[in-house]
C-alpha cells in the first residue's frame, strides 16, 4: 500500500467495504506507510486513520503512534460499532421462537453437520508441519490449538522427521520452524526439491525473535526455492498470516484444484457425476429464508474478521429474492460470497452443499437466464490459467476426445493476456486452458454468461460457465524450454449439458 493510497484513506472519515478489506489484507504494509507519514497528517486526518485501525484491527495493539488523547473521540468509537444477526443454528436444531425480518415458509428437511465441524474441510488440501524442540511447552501447547483452528498440523520436535512428514504427506504443506535447526530444514527442502521431492511446500515461515540473525539466510533460500519464507516474531501476527496465506490459496484454486476430482468422466450421455445428484436435491428445497439462514451462520463460521462480518451483514439484508443481477454482482465481488459457494462446491459434500443451496441454486439459475436471453449466440474463444496437479495433468492427457463435467462454476475471460499472465508466474505449477465455443453449440447446455456488465472487475471480460458443464477434451500439449514449462489444455463447450 503507498503513500497515495494511505493519504487518500487518510482524507475520508467514511471508507467503503473494498477499501476495509485491502487494509485488512496488507498489514505491513499499510502500518510502515503510516508510520512514515503519521507526523504529516493533520488531526482530523489522523483521527480517520484511527477509526479505520479500529474498524479493521480490533484485536491488535494499536501503534505507539496512535496513543494520542487529542484523537479520542466518541465519534471514533461510535464508528466501528455495527449490528450482526443474531447467530442461529444449523436447520436440525433451529428453534421457532427467533422472529426474522423475512417470513418463514414450511420448514425443509434438511439435517446439517455443526457450521464449526464443517469449517475445518474448507481447508482439509493444506496441512501445517510444525516442527519446534520445545513442542511441549505450555505456549507452544496454546499456540498449537490456535493452529489446529485453521487445519490440520503435524508436529515434529526433529527436524529431520519434518522432511519426512512433508515428503508422505499428499498435500499442500505450509511448514512452519522455530530458529533452533530452522535453517538444516530448510536446506534439506531445498535439496529434495531439486531431486522432485517436498514439491507440495507453499510457504515457509520461521518463529523466532532473532529475526537480524535469520534473515540473510532466510531470503537467499526464498530466491532458491522460489517460495516464500517469512520470519515471525509474534504468535498473533504468524496465526494472522497463516490464516490470510489459506485464504488466498483457497482464493486462488480453480475448478481443476480439489482433492476430489474438480471434474468426472462421462463416458456416456445418461452418465451423471455424484455433484449432478446432490445439486437436483438443492432444486427442490422450499424455504428460502431458512437456506439463507444456513448459508449465513457457515459464512460467520468460515469468516469470522469484521470486514467479512459486515459483507455477510450486507448480504442478509440486502439479498431476499432471486435477483439474477444481484447474485451475479456478489459472485465477482472479493469477498467471503464467491469463496464459501466455490468452497463448498470443492468440498463437495451433501452437508456443504446444502448449506450453500440458496447462492446455488440462484447462480445456476441466473446464468441460464442470461444465457437464453443474451449470450446463446455467442462463440469463440475464452480463456483461463488454473492450478492443476500432476495427476490431474495425467488424467487429462490420457482421456483426449473424451467429455468431463465440471463439478463448479468455471471463470474464464475473453481477453488473452489476462489468462497468460496468471499461468506465467508459476508456469509449473498452472495450466493454460482454451475452451471453443462453437457457432451452433447446444442450447440445452447449463448455459454461460457474460457476466463483465455485472462484474466488479470489467476489465477482466470474464465469461462464467454453469455449475455441472460439459466439454470435449480436444487436446492437451507441452512445451519446454531452459526456463519454462508450459502445459496447454484445449477444450469445446459442445458437449451435452446435464439437464434437469
Amino acid at each position: 500500500m503507498d503513500e497515495t493510497e494511505v493519504c487518500n484513506l487518510a482524507a475520508r472519515s467514511e471508507h467503503s467495504l473494498e477499501e476495509e478489506e485491502k487494509v485488512l489484507n496488507d498489514y505491513d504494509s499499510f502500518i510502515k506507510t503510516i508510520k512514515r507519514n503519521w507526523i504529516k497528517f493533520e488531526v482530523e486526518k489522523k483521527k480517520n486513520i484511527l477509526k479505520l485501525f479500529r474498524k479493521c484491527f480490533a484485536d491488535r495493539k494499536e501503534p505507539i503512534e496512535f496513543q494520542d488523547s487529542e484523537l479520542e473521540d466518541e465519534d471514533i468509537q461510535n464508528s466501528i460499532e455495527y449490528k450482526t444477526e443474531e447467530a442461529s443454528k444449523p436447520s436440525e436444531c433451529r428453534s421457532n421462537s427467533g422472529a426474522t425480518e423475512e417470513k418463514d415458509e414450511a420448514q425443509d428437511d434438511i439435517q446439517l453437520k455443526d457450521p464449526e465441524e464443517m469449517k475445518k474441510a474448507f481447508f482439509e488440501q493444506y496441512v501445517i508441519v510444525w516442527h519446534d524442540p520445545d513442542m511441549d511447552s505450555g505456549p507452544n501447547k496454546r499456540n498449537l490449538e490456535k493452529l489446529k483452528k485453521l487445519c490440520d498440523v503435524k508436529t515434529c520436535t526433529e527436524w529431520e522427521k519434518a522432511v519426512t512428514e512433508i515428503q508422505e504427506i499428499k498435500k499442500d504443506c505450509l511448514v512452519l520452524t522455530s530458529g533452533t535447526n530452522g535453517e538444516e530444514l530448510v536446506k534439506k527442502v531445498d535439496s529434495c526439491k531439486k531431486v522432485d521431492s517436498c514439491q507440495n511446500v507453499k510457504e515457509i515461515y520461521i518463529f523466532c525473535k532473532n529475526e537480524k540473525y535469520h534473515s540473510p539466510w532466510a531470503k537467499e533460500y526464498s530466491e532458491k526455492l522460489c517460495i516464500q519464507i517469512q520470519i515471525q516474531t509474534q504468535i498473533q501476527s504468524l496465526l494472522d498470516q497463516i490464516q490470510l496465506n489459506l485464504r488466498n490459496w483457497e482464493k486462488q484454486t480453480s475448478s481443476l484444484r480439489i482433492n476430489l476430482p474438480a471434474f468426472t468422466l462421462i463416458l456416456k450421455e445418461s452418465d451423471e457425476s455424484q455433484i449432478h445428484h446432490q445439486h437436483q436435491c438443492i432444486q427442490s428445497f422450499k424455504n428460502r429464508p431458512q437456506a439463507k439462514r444456513d448459508f449465513l451462520l457457515l459464512s460467520r463460521a468460515i469468516y469470522p474478521n469484521k470486514i467479512s462480518r459486515k459483507w455477510i451483514e450486507l448480504f442478509r439484508h440486502k439479498y431476499t429474492e432471486y435477483q439474477k443481477e444481484f447474485i451475479l454482482r456478489w459472485y465477482t465481488r472479493s469477498c467471503f460470497f464467491y469463496r464459501v459457494v466455490n468452497s463448498c462446491l470443492r468440498v463437495a459434500t451433501p452437508d456443504s452443499i446444502q448449506y450453500c443451496r440458496l447462492p446455488l441454486s440462484d447462480l445456476e439459475r441466473a446464468i441460464k437466464d442470461l444465457y437464453k436471453e443474451k449470450n446463446k449466440n455467442f462463440n469463440g474463444l475464452v480463456h483461463r490459467g488454473a492450478s492443476i496437479s500432476e495427476g490431474e495433468w495425467q488424467f487429462l492427457k490420457e482421456n483426449t476426445k473424451r467429455k468431463i463435467e465440471m463439478y463448479g462454476f468455471l471463470s474464464t475471460t475473453k481477453d488473452i493476456k489476462i489468462a497468460l499472465d496468471l499461468v506465467q508466474k508459476d508456469p509449473k505449477n498452472k495450466i493454460f486452458i482454451t475452451i471453443s465455443i462453437p457457432v451452433d453449440h447446444n442450447e440445452e447446455e447449463q448455459g454461460f454468461a457474460q457476466i463483465e456488465d455485472f462484474s466488479r472487475y470489467p476489465a477482466e471480460k470474464e465469461v462464467l460457465f454453469n455449475v455441472r458443464s460439459r466439454f470435449i477434451i480436444l487436446e492437451t500439449r507441452e512445451e519446454y524450454s531452459e526456463i519454462y514449462h508450459f502445459r496447454y489444455l484445449y477444450l469445446s463447450y459442445d458437449a451435452r449439458g446435464s439437464q434437469n
